[in-house]
C-alpha cells in the first residue's frame, strides 16, 4: 500500500453529503470503493478492488458506515471510533494490492444505507465482499440499492 489517509465523518441527514466533503485527488484515473461488510467479506472485496486497479493507478476507498442504535448520540457510539479505525487500517493493510493509494472512511449515521447513498460520488464503481448463497443477505440488498442509483456495483465472493 502506497500511502494510507484515514477520514472519520459524521452525516446526519440535512449535512453536506460526505463525499464533497472527503478530499478527492483529480489526477487519478479510477476510484474503486469498497464498502464494510464484515471483515472475511472486505478483505475478499479489497483483494478485488486491487486486481481490478492494479495497472490503472486507481485508488481506494474503503467505507465504512456504521449505524449508531437511536440510545447514543451519532457522534458517541458504543464502540470507540479509535478501536473501528485501527479495526478498519489493519483489514486495509492484510488487503493492500501492490502500491495501490487507500483511503478509509468512517461514516457513523443513523441510516446505513442512506450514508452510503451519501458517501458515493455519482456513477461509483463499488465492490461488495459477500459469502454465499448472497441473493438473501443485506449485502445484496444494498447492492441493489447503489444499483438503482447508478452505481456500478461488483460482487467479491469469499473463499
Amino acid at each position: 500500500m502506497n500511502s494510507q489517509t484515514i477520514h472519520r465523518q459524521l452525516w446526519k441527514p440535512g449535512f453536506a453529503a460526505p463525499h464533497e466533503e472527503a478530499p478527492r485527488r483529480k489526477d487519478r484515473k479510477l476510484e474503486v470503493n469498497v464498502i464494510f461488510t464484515t471483515e472475511v467479506a472486505t478483505l475478499a472485496a479489497l483483494k478485488t478492488a486491487g486486481d481490478l486497479g492494479a495497472d490503472l493507478d486507481a485508488r481506494i476507498n474503503l467505507i465504512a458506515a456504521h449505524a449508531v442504535p437511536l440510545a447514543f448520540p451519532v457522534n458517541r457510539p458504543p464502540v470507540s471510533v479509535d478501536f473501528t479505525l485501527r479495526r478498519l487500517k489493519d483489514l486495509a493493510c492484510r488487503g493492500a494490492q501492490g502500491d495501490l493509494e487507500t483511503s478509509i472512511n468512517l461514516y457513523l449515521c443513523r441510516d446505513r444505507r442512506q450514508a452510503l447513498l451519501h458517501a458515493l460520488a455519482p456513477g461509483a464503481l463499488v465492490v461488495i465482499g459477500e459469502k454465499r448463497p448472497w441473493w438473501c443477505s443485506e449485502s445484496t440488498r444494498i447492492a441493489k440499492i447503489l444499483a438503482r442509483h447508478g452505481h456500478r456495483v461488483i460482487f467479491a465472493v469469499q473463499r
